[in-house]
């Protein structure tokens, strides 16, 4: 076995390893780990098929099997920094709208004291 299917076969193991055991001990949510779980079974499928590196090596026109995979690494990483780019932003709105709310609550508290120092002091007189 050559030593470019063994790292290969060794790091797509160990991967997919990892991205099971983090979302069995729930520190991957389900919104991310779908992500996790496709990259970890392309992984595994270079692991069983290392045809698929040579393949890409003649599309992509590559003399090196690293660059192969660094490339497929950096475009795992874009995706990644995609999707999270999308849950930030719905986490922004969702904090800006609370946000509003909480200013529009206190507006209400102070509203209410107001209205009850009033009732007090109406009361007193």
């Amino acid at each position: 076995m050559e030593s470019k299917q063994l790292i290969i076969r060794l790091l797509s193991i160990i991967m997919f390893c990892l991205i099971i055991r983090l979302i069995y001990g729930s520190k991957l949510k389900t919104g991310a780990s779908w992500i996790w779980l496709v990259f970890g079974l392309g992984f595994l499928v270079l692991m069983f098929w290392p045809g698929a590196i040579d393949l890409s090596m003649k599309l992509l026109r590559v003399d090196s099997w690293i660059e192969i995979v660094l490339f497929f690494i950096l475009f795992s990483l874009l995706v990644i920094n995609i999707h999270f780019a999308m849950v930030i932003s719905g986490l922004m709105d969702i904090s800006k709208k609370l946000a509003q709310e909480i200013t529009f609550l206190n507006r209400e508290v102070e509203r209410n004291k107001e209205i009850r120092a009033q009732i007090r002091a109406d009361t007193c007189e």
